[in-house]
């Protein structure tokens, strides 16, 4: 038994527990079209039964209802009661019922607890039809009492408790869901507790859902002065959705699928697509599973741009409810597929290193999986690369991991592995340090994933090459690089080859050599500065 269900059980014990009581006040004679005069004794039961005679109008009769509920010198568990006699009897109308249900959630006098005992009542009554119930609970959804969760609540239980076969029940929901009357958020409601009811089967469950979406929603979506726009009903069916992977319904590639169409098939703006879909994404009630697939499903959709797609990754790595493997999944799905450009899937990697949604091992494993799904030729591969490189959008974190990945991603050459190092060696985005970095990770990578020696230790005297002529001068940066090369040397002995040691050791000779010379040229310079002085 879910919480749901105990707290719907426990509401009706509550309720249950009093005696059926009437409460009988003196009240003013009735005046409605100066035609029709009604003395009352009892303000409450005489205007349920003005309503069942059509006596008054009901918007007049609530109103009047809310005021004998707030006048009667009564217990909590007396008002109960008569409204529990009132709701369940089946000689009044659906209108009187649902408007004392109504009177009642707008009563001051009455407590939270007794309101939703109230509805507990009206909602599992076995005696009222599924429909009448529908018609109940909107009038407490427009009243701003009960949400979606409590009304699925509700419904749940009352299918289960229905006295009737499955065939009858589900004929029962449909017909309560083709009716023009029934609210949209009542109509989700009830779909979602069909789908939640253990009395159910899955193959009447998955009829009733596609009935849902093939037929309902169409009709729903013209009832525009129930839910507002068709931007509504986009994050209802995705909502929806959801719901059914959650159920075990849908497979999550079907789900995927059908999300992604409702994406595309939406008439409304990129902005309010992206709204929606973020609304599904970042939802409390949405789970990690559904997020993830809301998110694949928008990723694959044609009618999103880059940037609407970059917003939504970005949105899931910094929605503080969602895990850690989910941020993660969603990378992983953002560099596998083919849906989003290399530069869309570098600057998603760039914010999920910064918000450590990943480790820059991590990030290394996903940018190694973008550059192998990169299905071009090896130029198309390094100017992608270089591209990256250059983009003050990446950070320099990315920047390694993305170096580090192309060096050992097996679809990448050894001169694209070499002229990457190099062209993040020198350019003027990255910095110093990381571009020392570079270099101890490239000395790694020739002594493991490059496999031509030759063009290794060229593509290493270039690379360090180019670092030494930007740092001239600046004695700190020359001796940070000859450290950084003397650890790299050390740390990876086992994995070089004489050759590429000879080079290390080659430029390690030249450093000193330079910063001998750039520290006695400091030297002569600060002699001469003293000596003018």
């Amino acid at each position: 038994m879910n919480k749901k269900q105990i707290m719907v059980l426990a509401l009706m014990a509550t309720a249950s527990a009093s005696t059926l009581t009437s409460c009988h006040q003196d009240a003013p004679e009735l005046n409605y079209n100066h035609t029709v005069n009604i003395t009352v004794n009892n303000d409450f039961t005489a205007l349920v039964e003005a309503i069942n005679k059509g006596n008054i109008s009901v918007t007049d009769a609530i109103k009047k209802m809310v005021e004998a509920i707030d006048k009667m010198s009564a217990t909590q568990a007396e008002k109960l009661d008569m409204l529990k006699q009132v709701l369940t009897d089946q000689n009044n109308t659906i209108e009187a019922r649902t408007a004392a249900l109504e009177s009642a959630i707008k009563a001051q006098t009455l407590s939270q607890e007794t309101k939703m005992a109230a509805l507990t009542v009206a909602i599992t009554d076995l005696k009222t039809s599924f429909d009448d119930k529908l018609t109940m609970l909107d009038a407490t959804v427009k009243a701003g009492f009960a949400d979606c969760k409590t009304s699925s609540a509700l419904l749940e239980t009352a299918i289960d408790g229905m006295s009737a076969s499955q065939a009858e029940k589900l004929a029962a929901i449909e017909t309560a869901l083709n009716n023009q009357k029934t609210d949209n958020n009542t109509a989700l409601a009830t779909i979602e507790a069909a789908i939640k009811a253990q009395t159910l089967s899955q193959s009447e469950k998955m009829d009733l859902l596609k009935k849902a979406l093939d037929d309902q929603y169409a009709a729903l979506a013209d009832q525009t002065t129930a839910i507002g726009d068709l931007q509504t009903t986009l994050a209802d069916k995705l909502a929806l959705l959801s719901t059914t992977i959650e159920a075990g319904l849908k497979s999550n590639a079907d789900a995927i699928k059908d999300q992604t169409t409702l994406i595309d098939n939406s008439s409304k703006s990129q902005a309010e697509k992206l709204a929606d879909i973020k609304q599904a994404i970042t939802d409390k009630a949405t789970s990690d599973k559904s997020a993830l697939a809301t998110i694949k499903a928008a990723i694959e959709a044609q009618t999103l741009s880059m940037e609407g797609k970059l917003d939504l990754v970005n949105t899931a790595l910094n929605d503080q409810k969602t895990s850690l493997e989910t941020k993660l999944d969603a990378l992983k799905s953002a560099m596998e597929t083919q849906n989003l450009d290399f530069k869309t899937k570098m600057d998603a990697l760039s914010t999920a290193i910064s918000n450590n949604a990943t480790t820059i091992k991590g990030a290394v494993d996903l940018a190694t999986t973008a550059i192998d799904n990169l299905k071009t030729s090896q130029e198309e591969k390094l100017s992608e690369i270089k591209k990256a490189i250059d983009d003050k959008a990446t950070s320099d974190s990315a920047k390694l991991a993305l170096i580090e990945a192309a060096i050992q991603s097996k679809t990448t050459s050894d001169n694209t592995k070499l002229e990457a190092i190099e062209t993040a060696i020198k350019a003027q985005t990255t910095a110093f340090g990381t571009q020392v970095e570079i270099i101890k990770t490239a000395i790694e990578g020739i002594g493991t994933n490059i496999t031509n020696v030759q063009t290794a230790v060229s593509g290493l005297n270039t690379a360090i090459g180019s670092l030494t002529n930007q740092i001239k001068g600046d004695n700190e940066k020359i001796q940070q690089l000859i450290t950084a090369l003397k650890d790299a040397e050390k740390t990876n002995s086992e994995n070089l080859s004489k050759e590429i040691k000879a080079a290390i050791d080659n430029q390690i000779a030249a450093l000193e050599k330079l910063l001998d010379t750039t520290s006695t040229a400091n030297g002569g310079l600060n002699n001469f500065q003293h000596s003018s002085l």
